[in-house]
Formats: C-alpha cells, structure tokens, sequence
C-alpha cells in the first residue's frame, strides 16, 4: 500500500525544494508583490517544520498564536480538538526553523512587516492581520509538495510521521497519546503502525 508517513528522503527532498524556492524569492525583495512572495517562502518552510515536528493538526498549525509559543519553557500550546489546550515540547529542530524564519521576516519591510508585527498569529492572513492564514493555503502548498516528491501528500501525513519518528527514538507511546490529544491510544498505535 501507500506509506501512511513521510520517508527521510521524501522530507529532505522537501526540504531542498523549500529551501530553493526561498533562495530564488529572495533575489527579487523589490516590490510588495515580491516580499509577500518571500514571505510565503519562509513562512512554508515554518509551516512544514512545525508539522513535522509537532505533530499536529493542519488547523492547529495555521491558528497558532504567537504568545502560545514559549521558548523559555520550551512548550507550544496547540489550541486542540474538543478545544482545549495541549502542550507540545519545542523540538530542537523546529527552534532552528523558528531562527531562519526570524532571520527571513527581519529583512522584509514595508506592508508585509506590518502584517506580521500587528498580528497575534504567527501565520496571519494577508488580508487580515486579526486572522490567520486560511487553511486552503496550507492545501495548496501540500499539493505542490505532491509534486516534488511524486505521491499526493496531505498535512496530516507530517503527523503520522511525527508519531513514527517519535516511537522510533524511543518515545513513550502514552506520552505520544497524549502530545497527539488522541482519546484513546489505540487511536495512536495505528498512527505508527510499525
């Protein structure tokens, strides 16, 4: 059958590929086209690092709020299904993510920057910086993604290979339950499926 999770080759191809398509956007930062075009350069590669290693949901990710992200305590609270709260431990890669993206949004300038300064999401939408980006967006950026590696992917493909990185490493199946919010660990079994 079709892999339920992301190979290490399919993750660096998709690495590189985003990694690219920032180099090329940043020749070209003259206009306010072309700094949003960045923008969703670097803000792509956020969103697949915080995918890949959170774990969560494709709505979790684009609504996650910036005072929800607690690097002293090294915790991101994802504002979960059944809605509540559920904190997630900031893995060393996603810190390394979040210094790039930083890096990325301190050369912009202009409307974009604004934007990003004003918005209480990290991922606002461009429209309006009291909401975030729609969820489509992240469809599409998936659907691209699909093309890089060769096989249709979906957001939800980052969490079934969050959870199989994680028992790989020696990770505890009920705290995986838990940092997934599933209700039952069943649920997160089938997840690794190892």
């Amino acid at each position: 059958g079709v892999p339920t999770n992301l190979s290490k080759e399919e993750i660096i191809q998709i690495q590189a590929f985003l990694e690219d398509e920032k180099e090329k956007a940043s020749k070209k930062c003259d206009t306010p086209y072309y700094q949003y075009l960045y923008y969703c350069t670097i803000r792509n590669e956020l969103l697949v690092a915080f995918l890949l290693y959170t774990g969560c949901r494709a709505h979790e990710a684009v609504a996650i709020k910036k005072k929800d992200i607690d690097f002293e305590k090294n915790t991101i609270l994802l504002f979960t299904k059944g809605a509540k709260y559920n904190p997630v431990p900031i893995h060393e890669l996603l810190v390394k993510a979040f210094e790039v993206y930083e890096e990325g949004i301190a050369s912009l300038d202009g409307e974009m920057k604004i934007v990003l300064e004003q918005s209480d999401y990290l991922f606002p939408s461009k429209q309006d910086a009291s909401s975030y980006m729609a969820t489509r967006t992240l469809h599409d950026l998936m659907k691209k993604l699909s093309k890089v590696i060769n096989r249709p992917i979906h957001a939800h493909l980052f969490r079934h290979t969050f959870a199989k990185n994680y028992i790989i490493a020696g990770g505890n199946p009920v705290k995986l339950q838990h940092l997934l919010n599933h209700k039952t660990i069943e649920m997160t079994m089938k997840y690794v499926n190892l």
